[in-house]
């Protein structure tokens, strides 16, 4: 007995040994971060399950948004962004995320709000978990709210713009996926995971443009990260492309961009990274994390 005694006493101290390195620094790790912030009865807060993530890592966080007045307000939607919504900031407050996309065409003139605003009663609650990309250390959420105040009237409420603290996270450097290009048999991409098997299902956005027998150029995007079917190969929306970028990666994960221009294509543009070209030549490029320097514009 007393040897099993003494060997129990031996595994506690072990474990207690072990427990005081491995687990504190991934206690630090994942830290929830939170902020909110309160204005006319309304509450926005925004949670991030981290303090630690690698730069351009694509990340998903929580948003609330609470009303915990007596009165009803209006929530309005947006044909360009989510409300409320999460944004990646730079540290003289430019806002770095979203879009995903940076090259993204703009959007159209004849652009509608085709839904009217949502009603948010007392006690009621709008939720997201909305994915952000990490190209700097900074986040908060923000939304915007109709309201009746003195001096408006129904057909012309107050608009009120909220957002919350800033929440700061700790960026580390970590190896981006890689995209491999190819035209053989049709254009795809393949994208390659720099960690030994990437987590879940591979989330990309993209958008492309494709010249119809006629000569006009039509086009397509996704509004949204969308987790890809045939994970982890990627595929435009049109057999031949005269362009096509996309930005992919696993959450967790940085991730990575793909900007392809046909040869033959009147498309003409610059970047700060290399620029994706092919002739459909049944070649094989490998593009990482290379990031387009455009406006944030919409199609």
């Amino acid at each position: 007995m007393n040897g099993w005694k003494h060997r129990g006493v031996l595994a506690a101290m072990l474990l207690a040994l072990t427990g005081v390195s491995v687990p504190k620094a991934d206690a630090q790790q994942a830290l929830t971060k939170r902020s909110s912030v309160f204005s006319h009865g309304i509450e926005l807060s925004l949670r991030v399950p981290r303090s630690t993530y690698a730069r351009n890592a694509l990340v998903q966080v929580d948003i609330v948004l609470r009303n915990v007045s007596h009165k009803t307000v209006l929530v309005p939607p947006s044909c360009t962004a989510d409300n409320p919504a999460a944004q990646v900031v730079s540290r003289d407050g430019m806002v770095t995320y979203p879009p995903a996309l940076l090259s993204m065409p703009a959007a159209e003139p004849s652009c509608q709000l085709l839904s009217p605003p949502l009603p948010l009663r007392p006690g009621g609650i709008i939720k997201g978990r909305p994915y952000v990309v990490l190209r700097s250390n900074t986040l908060r959420a923000v939304a915007n709210f109709q309201v009746l105040t003195q001096g408006t009237s129904r057909s012309n409420p107050a608009v009120i713009h909220m957002a919350t603290r800033p929440v700061r996270v700790r960026l580390v450097r970590r190896p981006a996926p890689h995209i491999i290009l190819t035209g053989a048999p049709a254009l795809h991409a393949y994208v390659v995971s720099a960690i030994l098997n990437g987590r879940g299902r591979l989330l990309y956005m993209d958008w492309y443009t494709c010249q119809n027998p006629q000569g006009r150029i039509l086009g397509g995007h996704t509004v949204a990260w969308t987790p890809d079917p045939q994970s982890p190969i990627l595929v435009p929306g049109c057999d031949e492309p005269t362009q096509w970028h996309v930005v992919a990666g696993w959450r967790g994960q940085p991730v990575a961009y793909l900007n392809y221009v046909r040869a033959d294509s009147s498309f003409s543009t610059s970047y700060r990274t290399e620029r994706a070209k092919s002739r459909t030549d049944h070649g094989t490029r490998t593009f990482t994390n290379t990031e387009p320097a455009m406006r944030p514009v919409w199609w």
